[in-house]
C-alpha cells in the first residue's frame, strides 16, 4: 500500500475542501478542542484550616443559595442537557457527512455543505446504531476482562506466589485491552466506510469490515500508527499555540489588573477562554478532516485490492475450466451378430 500517497492526498483533500472543516468541528465527542488543565491541588489545605463553625456557615450559605436560586439552577441544568443533546445529534450527522464528503473530494468532485449535511441527516439512525453497537462491544470487552481478572485477584490473598500471578494477570489483561482498543479503532473506520459510502446495512457493514481488517491487518495497523503520529504532532502544535496565548494573556492580564482592577482581568479571562476554545475547535476540525480522509483513502485502496484479487481468482478459475480437457466416455465395444444366410 502506498502510505506516502495516502498521506499526501489526505493533506490535499483537507486544505482544498475547507467546507469539510465544519463537519470536523461538529464531530466533537467528549470535549475535543478544550485545553484545560487541573488546578485543584490547594483545596485540601484550605479545608483543613477551616474549623467546624466555618464549615457550618459555608454549608448554610450553600443551602440558602440553592433554596433561593433553585429555579435558575434547574433552568441552567436543562439548558446544558439540551445543548449536549443538540451537540450529540450534530456530531452524528457530521460524522456521516464527513465520511461521504471525504469520499466525494477524493474523486475530484466539489463538496457541498448542504448536500452532505442532508446525507448525514438521512444516515443518522444508521450511524447512531453503529455507535451504540460499538459502545456495547467495548463494554462487553471491559466486562469480560473484569470477569477473567476476578479469580486472579482472589489468588492475591496468597502471599508472594499469589501476588506474582495476580500482577502478571493484570499486566497481560492490560496488554490485551490495549490490543482490543487498537483493533476496534481500526475496525470502526471500515464499518463507517461500508455503511455510508457503499450504503450497506449495519450487519453487512460489520461483516465486510471484519473481512477487510482480517485480510489487511498489517497495512491497517501501519496506517493507524502513522495517523497516531500525525495526531500527536498536531496536538503538540496546538499546545504550543495555547501556551503562547496563555503567556501573552498572562502578561496583559497582569498589566490590566494593576491598572484597571479585577473587573478588567475577569473580562480578559473570559475573552481568552473564548479565543482558546475557538482555536481548539478549529484545530479539531482540521485534524478530523485529515484523519477521516486518510481512512477513506485507505479503505478505498484496500477494498479495491481485495475486489481485484477476488476478480483475478475468478478469472483464473474460469481459464482453468476452459483449458481443462473434457473427459471422454469410453465407448463399449460392440460385437456384431452374424447374419443368417
Amino acid at each position: 500500500m502506498e502510505y506516502g500517497n495516502i498521506i499526501k492526498r489526505s493533506f490535499h483533500i483537507t486544505f482544498k475542501n475547507k467546507v469539510l472543516w465544519i463537519f470536523g468541528m461538529l464531530v466533537v465527542s467528549g470535549g475535543g478542542g478544550s485545553f484545560m488543565g487541573n488546578s485543584g491541588s490547594s483545596f485540601q489545605q484550605i479545608g483543613t484550616e477551616m474549623d467546624s463553625n466555618q464549615m457550618s456557615d459555608a454549608f448554610n450559605e450553600v443551602s440558602n443559595f440553592l433554596s433561593t436560586y433553585w429555579q435558575i439552577l434547574l433552568f441552567v441544568g436543562i439548558g446544558l442537557l439540551l445543548i449536549c443533546l443538540i451537540a450529540m445529534i450534530l456530531s452524528i450527522i457530521a460524522q456521516g457527512g464527513l465520511y461521504k464528503g471525504a469520499n466525494t473530494a477524493s474523486q475530484g468532485v466539489k463538496v457541498k455543505f448542504g448536500e452532505h449535511f442532508k446525507f448525514g441527516l438521512e444516515k443518522f439512525w444508521r450511524v447512531l446504531g453503529i455507535n451504540i453497537l460499538l459502545v456495547l462491544i467495548m463494554l462487553g470487552g471491559i466486562l469480560a476482562g473484569f470477569i477473567v481478572l476476578i479469580p486472579f485477584l482472589l489468588l492475591m490473598v496468597i502471599p508472594i506466589i499469589g501476588w506474582i500471578v495476580g500482577f502478571l494477570a493484570i499486566f497481560l489483561l492490560v496488554i490485551a485491552f490495549i490490543l482490543f482498543v487498537v483493533g476496534i479503532s481500526l475496525f470502526v473506520n471500515y464499518i463507517y466506510c461500508y455503511a455510508l459510502i457503499e450504503d450497506n446495512k449495519i450487519k453487512e457493514s460489520f461483516k465486510k469490515a471484519w473481512h477487510l481488517l482480517r485480510a489487511n491487518f498489517g497495512e491497517s495497523l501501519v496506517m493507524g500508527i502513522i495517523l497516531f503520529g500525525i495526531t500527536f504532532l498536531i496536538a503538540i502544535v496546538a499546545l504550543l499555540i495555547i501556551f503562547t496565548l496563555l503567556l501573552v494573556f498572562g502578561i496583559i492580564g497582569y498589566i490590566l489588573y494593576e491598572s484597571a482592577g479585577l473587573t478588567a482581568l475577569l473580562i480578559l479571562i473570559a475573552i481568552g477562554l473564548l479565543i482558546m476554545f475557538v482555536i481548539g475547535l478549529f484545530i479539531k476540525g482540521i485534524r478530523n478532516t485529515y484523519i477521516f480522509s486518510a481512512w477513506v483513502l485507505t479503505w478505498q485502496e484496500l477494498s479495491g485490492k481485495n475486489s481485484r484479487e477476488t476478480a483475478n481468482e475468478k478469472t483464473v478459475l474460469k481459464k482453468k475450466k476452459k483449458t481443462a480437457k473434457p473427459k471422454t466416455k469410453k465407448k463399449k465395444a460392440t460385437t456384431k451378430k452374424p447374419t443368417k444366410k
